[in-house]
């Protein structure tokens, strides 16, 4: 072995390494989702806006039954009456950021609830991994019939500016060999 291949390998170590050390940082500091519903974060819109009292004429129409513990709500949230469910939303996942507003009626009691698509922002701090197996066919210049082989890749996102992601990327194949570097990525 020469010594660039294994300076290519060493890399790719430290590269795999490094991304499965990001993803084990991420994970304790972030931790997985647990199912249960936690409270949302506000706006940023709304962070230096004036709130008011405001009273309504008729009574809200709120959701009965199982709603609580099928939304997967807090313990004590479940068992408190005087916490009434008056609208959920799904949203489907996008790497765009969302905002959900809801609004209510004063005269009907009705509430409604809209989603929003915020555009990307110019520059982010990107915390987002990747692990990938892909199996397939490698061909090389050299080489007349392409030979099959499995890839591990592991990326890390650091980045973001606009769609554009800048981040790690590392993959070593079922034939020794690797890649690692830097990747910029757009994503859909």
């Amino acid at each position: 072995m020469s010594t660039l291949q294994r300076i290519g390998i060493e890399c790719l170590v430290i590269a795999l390494l490094a991304g499965f050390g990001a993803a084990l940082y991420q994970r304790t500091v972030k931790p997985p989702d647990s199912g249960v519903s936690v409270p949302a974060t506000p706006a940023a819109v709304l962070r230096h806006q004036p709130t008011a009292k405001v009273p309504i004429k008729v009574p809200v129409t709120v959701y009965q039954g199982e709603t609580k513990a099928k939304l997967k709500l807090p313990e004590v949230m479940q068992k408190d009456e005087r916490q009434q469910v008056i609208g959920a939303s799904e949203i489907k996942a996008d790497l765009h950021p969302q905002t959900v507003s809801t609004v209510i009626n004063t005269e009907t009691g009705e509430v409604q609830q809209y989603v929003k698509t915020e555009p990307y922002p110019w520059f982010a701090i990107e915390t987002r991994g990747l692990i990938s197996v892909a199996h397939g066919y490698k061909s090389r210049a050299a080489q007349t019939t392409p030979e099959r082989v499995t890839r591990l890749a592991v990326g890390y996102d650091v980045i973001r500016v606009k769609a554009l992601a800048v981040g790690l990327v590392g993959t070593i194949d079922s034939d020794r060999e690797g890649f690692a570097g830097v990747q910029i990525s757009y994503r859909w």
